[in-house]
């Protein structure tokens, strides 16, 4: 009686050199005197691009049958709930039925069972739900195939399942697996559950960076108008001291008579300091002005004072530099 080392059926003797349960050509078929076939048997097991290229085939085939359903005009949430169907029951269906999705039987392999059995509806689910796990952290778990000897994604993994190619032939140039080379190490589970995670937890800490960037937006924005504002109405000031000869208004609304500087005098926007405010605080000296704190306009009406005509914003608090508003 011998035992393949690939399945564990025992029988009389290989069919043709094979195991007549799984199919797995042997090295060596000489019985040993009880229960161990010499030699490890060969299979060929499809290799990342193999996989690779019949999976590309099955999302166009599922892509355009999502198209096509798209065309009904249903809302967005049932479009979503409905290509999701569809590739659950294209991948589930046709591998629990056959083993081969539309694009493995193009390409000439299969999904079966670890032992060479067919996989089940169970194991077919569980190897879909498994695509999330191989997909997540960039793809890694279906790379997974291309450098480990087993050639098993972590879907594969999972559901217990590996992918042959379907012609007997090419196991005699494949590679000899035992049971060994297919066991799961504390390793391996440990790259599945840890990547994952620390994918998601990359994700997450991209999204608050981004969030808290973009949180911030408005309010420099709202700092951009303020000091624009700031800017217009010094400029104003200027043309009118060179229209005036020499002289500033001792009163900031003179800018707006008759609307040849200003139409309106802008509002000082320091947010979220202070709300938007368009009104002017005079002073007689810049020193008196120090601690002044309304959010509006200061502005030095004394033409006695050397600082007579100066504008700035009346805020003592610090902008999005650190810089205080005041001394802008």
């Amino acid at each position: 009686m011998m035992t393949c080392s690939a399945c564990g059926a025992k029988f009389e003797a290989p069919v043709q050199g094979a195991c007549p349960s799984c199919g797995a050509l042997f090295a060596n078929a000489l019985p040993d005197g009880g229960t161990q076939v010499p030699g490890a048997p060969r299979e060929a097991r499809a290799g990342f691009w193999i996989r690779f290229l019949a999976h590309a085939v099955d999302i166009v085939i599922v892509g355009v049958a999502g198209y096509i359903l798209s065309l009904v005009g249903l809302k967005r949430v049932e479009s979503y709930a409905v290509s999701l169907c569809i590739n659950a029951a294209y991948y589930i269906g046709l591998t629990a039925t056959s083993g081969q999705t539309l694009g493995k039987r193009l390409i000439g392999i299969k999904v079966v069972m670890l032992d060479g059995s067919d996989a089940g509806w169970g194991a077919s689910a569980l190897r879909w739900i498994g695509y999330a796990l191989s997909g997540l952290p960039l793809a890694l778990g279906y790379a997974w195939v291309g450098f480990t000897k087993p050639r098993r994604a972590w879907h594969d993994i999972v559901a217990r399942t590996k992918v042959v190619y379907i012609d007997p032939a090419a196991a005699a140039s494949g590679q000899s697996y035992t049971p060994e080379d297919d066991r799961v190490t504390p390793a391996v589970i440990a790259v599945m559950v840890l990547a994952p995670l620390l994918f998601l937890a990359a994700i997450v800490a991209i999204a608050f960076i981004a969030f808290s960037a973009l949180g911030g937006m408005p309010k420099l924005a709202g700092e951009g108008a303020g000091k624009g504002s700031l800017g217009a109405i010094r400029s104003a000031l200027a043309i009118y001291y060179g229209d005036m000869e020499g002289q500033y208004p001792t009163e900031l609304d003179a800018l707006t008579v008759g609307g040849k500087y200003l139409v309106v005098l802008p509002v000082a926007k320091t947010p979220p300091l202070h709300p938007d405010s368009n009104r002017v605080y005079g002073f007689p000296s810049r020193s008196q002005a120090s601690s002044s704190d309304s959010g509006g306009w200061a502005y030095v009406n004394n033409p006695q004072d050397p600082d007579f005509g100066s504008v700035w914003v009346d805020c003592t608090h610090q902008d999005s530099k650190g810089t205080v508003w005041n001394a802008y």
